[in-house]
C-alpha cells in the first residue's frame, strides 16, 4: 500500500515555489447513480481544516511549532531530530538507531530504567522511530502534564548520561530487533534489501537504518558520544507541541526548559552532501524497451510463496512529478478499485499484488510485488506488473480515475492530519522538513490538484521505464544472485549550512517566565503539573429499530468524515470446526457483489467519493464498515446496507478467494507467532470454539453455499450492532438509519456463546515446535483465565500493568533492559464473552532461551506470591487512568469503547465508574487475583530450532517436540531400545491423545 502520509518524509523546498500555488482547493460532493449522495451540504475546503500555527525559533537554534487544538484534554511532544541512517559514519552503520535506543537511557537527573516509569505514572505514551533522514521521539499525555514531558525531553538533550554498559545492552537488544524483523520472519532479509537495491550507489541510502550487525556490535563509547555531540544539538532539532495548550504559557516553559541548552556546532544535511545522482546505471534493456538495473535473487527457506518485485528511484517530495507519481501509484493499487486490484487478483492471476512509493527527503522509491497462487509459477508475475504499467505508458488513465485518486488521496489527508494530536504534530514536523514551513497542508493539495491526465502519462514513461527498475525474485530454494553494484555515484560535496533568519527568533523576557505557576519549572526534580487530570466523556446515544438494530452513535466534527461499522454476532468460532475458513471467505467476499451491484460498481461508487468499505473478523463477531467524507453520508449507509443485507457471494469470486487463502496458508504454516498460536491453542482449547484451527483441508472443502448459509444464519438486526462516529446529527444519524436497515428483516439466530468447558492438555512438558533454521525463539507461556465480565478484572488489569504492559513492566525491565534477551516481551489477559487466556509472550536470543523461560515463570511466580509495593500500585494506577483519559481523545475509540462492551455484556454505564473501580484496587487484592488466574503450572510453548532449543529446555523440564501441525516428533535417543510391549503401548497413548487434540486456533 502507497504511503500518502509525508510520515517519512522530508525535503528541502525553495520558498519560491509556494508562491505558485493554485487558490485553495476544494472537495466537492460526489454523485452516485442511485442519487445517493446528499446534494445540500457543502464542499469541503481544504484551509478549514488547516490548523493555525506558531512558528519560531529560541536562541540556540531550535525550531519550535505550537499548534492549539483544544478538541480533547491532549497533548503532544514531538522532537525530530535532522539525523538518520544516512548520517551514519562509514562503517558504522546502525549508529543512528543506536541512538534511538539510548535516548530512553539515564540523564543527570533521571536514573537508568526510571524513563519509563516517569511517563506511567501519568499513563502518558511514548515511543521513537528512525527513518534515513530522521530520528523521532514522541510523548502524549494529558494536557496538564505538559511541564513533565518538556523537562524530560529537554533533559536528555542537555544531560544524558552515556556509559559503555548502556552501550552493551541496547546493542544487544538491536541485535534481537533485528532478528525479529529481519532475519527470523519470512521475506525479511529480502524485504531489506528490496528498498536498498535501487539506491546502491548512493551513499544516504544505501543502507539500511537499522543498521548492520557486525558493524554496530563493535562500536566504542567514544565513537558514540562523538555521534550525540554532532547531531543532538537544539540547532539541529524542531520541537512540535501540539493540542490543548495555552500558547504563551507554552512558549514561556519551552523557553525556561530549552533556551538555556547552548548550540552545536552547524549540522549540514546528507543529502545536501550527497545529492540524487543524476543518473542511475543502466545494466541491461527488457524485452519492453524498458530500462533495468541491478537483478537479485534471494533464497529464503521460510518464504513458502515465490515473489517477484521492482523498485525504482522516484522524485522527491515537493517536485510535481512527486505528486503525479503518488497519484499514479494509487491509480494502480489504491482501493478495490484500483487496475491491480481488479485486473490481476479480481481475475484471480496472482495470490497478492501491489504498489507503493515509499518516501525520504531526497528521493521517493516506487515499489511494486506479486505473488503466484500456490503451485504456478513465479515468472509472469513481472509480466503482469509489467502490463499495468505499460498500459498506462500507453494509453493513459481516465479522468474518473484521476478524480477518484485525488478524492481519495485529500480524504486520507484530512483524515489523518486531525485524526489525533499525535499524526498532527507528524504532519507538521514532516512539512518543515519537506517545505520549509510546517503550514503548508493547503500548499501540498494544490500540488495534487495541479496534476493532469498528461502528467500521469509521462511519469508512467519517465519514471516506470526510462529510469532502471532494480528486480528481485525470493525463492525457497536454489542459487542466489548477488550482482555486482556500482561504485559510488555521487561525490561528497561541500556544504555550508545557513543560519537561522534572525527575524525568526523569540526570547521571552524574564516577566513571562515569572508569570508561570509555581513548581512547573524545574531542572533536577519532576515538576508539578498545570492542573488536576481532566477526561471530557464525549456525548453518545443509542437507539434501536423495531426489528431488534441496535445503534450507537458518537458526534464529530474535527473531520469531515462519516464512519460507519456493522458489528454481526458469530465468527469462526461460531461455525464448526470442520467448516474453519467460511467466515474468512465471507467478509472477503461480502463486499463483491450484490443482487443490486456487482463488486466493481461498489468499489468504484465508493472510491469515487473518497471513501471506503470493507469487513473483517474477530473472534466472536464480524465487522463490515463503510467510511466517507461527510457530503456523501447518505451514499455510505445506502452501501453498507445493501452489501449487509443482499450479498450474493459470486461463484467466480469465491474460488478465487479460496484460492489465495490456500495459497497464504502455506506461508502462515512457518510464521513463527502463528505457530506459538497455534500450539497454545491445541494445549489450552481442546474442543472449544476458542481453538478451532483453519487448515488447508478444512478450507478447501469450503463451499460457496457454507458461506451463504453462515451469513443467512448469523446476518439479522437482532444479532447486529451498529456504529455511527461522524459529522452529522443525531437527527440525521436517526433517519439514515431507519432509511438503509428498517427493512432489513428480522429473525432468529443461534446462541454462538452457548460455549463448552475449556480442558488445557497435558501441561506439564514444554512443547516445543520445530522451525528448522529460526533465528530466534517464540515463546507463549501462559493459561486459561477470566472472561470479559469477571469481578476480578479490574484487578488483574493492575496485575497485567505491572507485569507486562509497557517498557516499565517487570518482564521488560528484567529481560530486555536489564539482560538484553529479547527486542520486547509482554504479557495480556484476554477478555472474550468465554474463559480465555493469560499469556506471557516474546521473541528471544536461541541462546538464552531457557534462561528467558525460566525469568518469565519467576516474574509470574512472584506476582502470584508477593503484593505489589506501593510504589508500583501507584506507577499502575496511574498509566491505566491516564491511558483511559488518552483513550477518549477521539469519537471513534471511545465509541469503539462503548461497543466493545456491549458486545461482551459488560454494562456501558462501567464507564462512568472506570476509574473508580481502578482505584479500590489493592496490593493484597492485586496478589489475590494473580493467584487465582496465574497458573503456577503453566503451559509453556517455545518456536525454534530444535537442534539449538532441545538441549537447554530439557534442563527445565520434560520437552515434547512437535511440528508445526502439533504432531510429536519423535527424537532420536542414545537410550536402550524399547521392548515391543513398551513400543505398542507409546503407540497407542500417542493415538489416543492425537484424538483428543482437535485443531484450534487462539483467541486472538
Amino acid at each position: 500500500m502507497r504511503k500518502l502520509t509525508i510520515l517519512w518524509i522530508a525535503s528541502l523546498i525553495l520558498p519560491a515555489l509556494l508562491g505558485t500555488l493554485t487558490p485553495t482547493p476544494v472537495l466537492y460532493a460526489q454523485t452516485s447513480t442511485d442519487s445517493d449522495a446528499a446534494s445540500d451540504v457543502p464542499a469541503i475546503d481544504v484551509a478549514d481544516y488547516a490548523l493555525d500555527v506558531v512558528d519560531y525559533y529560541l536562541e540556540n537554534g531550535l525550531r519550535v511549532v505550537l499548534a492549539p487544538d483544544a478538541s480533547a484534554p491532549v497533548v503532544t511532544t514531538n522532537i525530530t531530530y535532522r539525523v538518520g541512517s544516512a548520517d551514519d559514519p562509514e562503517g558504522r552503520s546502525g549508529f543512528a538507531h543506536l541512538f534511538e535506543h539510548l535516548m530512553f537511557g539515564g540523564t543527570e537527573n533521571i536514573e537508568p530504567g526510571t524513563w519509563d516509569l516517569l511517563l506511567d505514572a501519568i499513563g502518558a505514551q511514548t515511543n521513537a522511530y528512525i527513518t534515513n533522514d530522521k530520528t523521532v521521539y514522541w510523548m502524549v499525555a494529558s494536557a496538564n502534564h505538559l511541564p513533565r514531558l518538556l523537562w524530560m525531553e529537554s533533559d536528555r538533550l542537555a544531560a544524558l548520561n552515556l556509559t559503555q554498559e548502556a552501550v552493551e545492552t541496547e546493542v544487544a537488544v538491536i541485535v534481537e530487533e533485528y532478528n525479529q524483523r529481519v532475519a527470523n520472519p519470512p521475506y525479511g532479509q529480502a524485504n531489506q534489501r528490496l528498498f536498498l537495491q535501487a539506491m546502491a550507489g548512493w551513499f544516504p541510502y544505501e543502507r539500511a537504518p537499522i543498521g548492520l550487525m557486525e558493524e554496530l556490535t563493535t562500536s566504542l563509547l567514544e565513537e558514540v558520544i562523538a555521534f550525540h555531540d554532532r547531531y543532538y544539538v537544539p540547532n539541529n532539532a524542531t520541537l512540535v507541541i501540539a493540542g490543548d495548550i495555552d500558547v504563551a504559557e507554552t512558549q514561556a516553559l519551552v523557553q525556561a526548559y530549552f533556551g538555556p541548552i547552548p548550540a552545536g556546532e552547524p549540522v549540514s544535511s546528507a543529502l545536501d552532501r550527497y545529492p540524487m545522482p543524476a543518473e542511475f546505471p543502466i545494466l541491461d534493456v527488457d524485452a519492453r524497451g524498458c530500462a533495468v538495473g541491478t537483478q537479485e535473487v534471494i533464497i529464503d527457506a521460510q518464504a513458502q510463496i515465490p515473489r517477484y518485485a521492482l523498485t525504482v528511484v522516484g522524485p522527491p517530495v515537493g517536485e510535481p512529478d512527486f505528486y503525479a507519481l503518488d497519484l499514479l501509484t494509487s491509480i494502480l493499487s489504491s482501493g478495490r478499485s484500483s487496475r491491480i486490484e481488479q485486473n490481476i487478483l479480481e481475475a484471480g492471476l496472482a495470490a497478492s499484488a501491489f504498489a507503493g512509493l515509499d518516501i525520504r527527503i531526497g528521493g521517493s522509491l516506487f515499489y511494486a510485488a506479486a505473488y503466484p497462487n500456490m503451485g504456478e509459477d513465479l515468472d509472469p508475475m513481472l509480466t503482469l506488473l509489467h502490463n499495468e504499467i505499460d498500459q498506462i505508458r500507453a494509453e493513459g488513465v481516465t479522468a474518473e480515475e484521476l478524480n477518484r485518486a485525488k478524492t481519495q488521496t485529500l480524504t486520507y489527508i484530512l483524515g489523518d492530519y486531525r485524526s489525533t494530536v499525535r499524526q498532527t504534530a507528524e504532519w507538521l514536523q514532516d512539512y518543515a522538513l519537506a517545505f520549509g514551513e510546517p503550514d503548508s497542508l493547503v500548499a501540498e493539495w494544490a500540488l495534487y490538484e495541479a496534476v493532469t491526465l498528461e502528467d500521469i502519462q509521462r511519469v508512467a514513461q519517465e519514471y516506470l521505464c526510462d529510469r532502471p527498475a532494480s528486480l528481485q525474485k525470493v525463492l525457497n530454494s536454489g542459487e542466489a544472485e548477488t550482482p555486482e553494484y556500482p561504485g559510488a555515484l555521487v561525490e561528497e560535496l561541500p556544504v555550508t549550512p545557513e543560519p537561522v533568519d534572525a527575524a525568526r527568533i523569540v526570547t521571552l523576557d524574564e516577566d513571562a517566565l515569572a508569570a508561570l505557576p509555581d513548581g512547573v519549572v524545574r531542572r533536577t526534580e519532576v515538576p508539578d503539573s498545570l492542573g488536576d487530570l481532566q477526561t471530557n466523556f464525549p456525548d453518545f446515544e443509542t437507539f434501536q429499530l423495531d426489528n431488534g438494530l441496535e445503534v450507537i452513535f458518537v458526534q464529530q466534527s474535527k473531520v469531515p468524515q462519516v464512519q460507519l461499522q456493522m458489528v454481526v454476532g458469530g465468527s469462526e468460532q461460531a461455525a464448526p470446526a470442520d467448516k474453519q475458513g467460511v467466515v474468512g471467505l465471507m467478509v472477503d467476499l461480502i463486499t463483491k457483489g450484490t443482487f443490486l451491484r456487482s463488486g466493481a460498481e461498489i468499489a468504484e461508487t465508493i472510491e469515487s467519493a473518497g471513501g471506503s468499505i470493507s469487513a473483517s473478523a474477530a473472534l466472536e463477531w464480524t465487522v463490515v464498515a463503510a467510511s466517507v467524507p461527510t457530503p456523501d453520508t447518505r451514499l455510505a449507509f445506502t452501501l453498507l446496507a445493501d452489501v449487509v443485507r443482499r450479498p450474493t457471494f459470486p461463484q467466480r469470486e469465491f474460488e478465487v478467494s479460496q484460492a489465495r487463502t490456500l495459497t497464504f496458508l502455506q506461508q502462515d504454516a512457518v510464521d513463527p507467532d502463528s505457530m506459538a498460536n497455534r500450539q497454545f491453542s491445541r494445549v489450552a482449547f481442546q474442543g472449544h470454539p476458542y481453538g478451532y484451527l483453519q487448515t488447508p483441508e478444512t478450507a478447501a472443502n469450503l463451499t460457496r453455499d457454507d458461506v451463504r448459509a453462515f451469513h443467512r444464519t448469523f446476518y439479522r438486526p437482532g444479532n447486529a450492532l451498529l456504529i455511527i462516529v461522524g459529522d452529522l446529527t443525531l437527527e440525521e444519524a436517526q433517519a439514515e438509519t431507519a432509511r438503509a436497515f428498517r427493512f432489513w428483516a428480522p429473525g432468529a439466530t443461534p446462541d454462538y456463546l452457548d460455549y463448552p468447558e475449556a480442558e488445557p492438555a497435558d501441561t506439564s512438558v514444554i512443547y516445543l515446535v520445530d522451525r528448522p533454521g529460526a533465528q530466534q525463539s517464540t515463546v507463549q507461556v501462559g493459561n486459561l483465565a477470566i472472561n470479559a465480565r469477571h469481578p476480578d478484572r479490574y484487578a488483574l488489569e493492575v496485575v497485567n500493568t505491572v507485569l507486562g504492559s509497557g517498557f516499565s513492566s517487570r518482564l521488560m525491565k528484567n529481560l530486555r533492559q536489564d539482560k538484553g534477551y529479547t527486542y520486547g516481551v509482554y504479557s495480556r489477559f484476554a477478555r472474550p464473552n468465554d474463559r480465555a487466556s493469560f499469556r506471557a509472550l516474546g521473541a528471544f536470543d536461541p541462546a538464552n532461551t531457557a534462561n528467558a523461560v525460566q525469568e518469565i515463570l519467576y516474574e509470574m511466580e512472584r506476582m502470584r506470591s508477593e503484593p505489589i509495593s506501593e510504589d508500583e500500585l501507584a506507577e499502575a494506577l496511574g498509566k491505566l487512568e491516564g491511558n483511559f483519559a488518552l483513550s477518549l481523545e477521539t469519537p471513534a475509540s471511545f465509541a469503539s469503547q462503548l461497543a466493545t462492551r456491549r458486545l461482551t455484556g459488560v454494562p456501558i454505564e462501567e464507564l462512568n465508574t472506570y476509574m473508580g473501580s481502578i482505584a479500590e484496587v489493592s496490593p493484597e487484592m492485586a496478589r489475590a487475583a494473580a493467584e487465582e488466574h496465574i497458573s503456577a503450572a503453566p503451559i509453556i510453548i517455545v518456536v525454534g530450532d530444535v537442534a539449538t532449543l532441545l538441549p537447554q529446555l530439557e534442563a527445565l523440564g520434560p520437552v515434547q517436540v512437535v511440528d508445526g501441525d502439533g504432531q510429536v516428533i519423535e527424537m532420536a535417543t542414545d537410550a536402550p531400545e524399547e521392548s515391543a510391549e513398551e513400543a505398542a503401548e507409546t503407540d497407542e497413548d500417542a493415538e489416543a491423545e492425537d484424538a483428543d487434540s482437535e485443531d484450534e486456533d487462539t483467541e486472538d
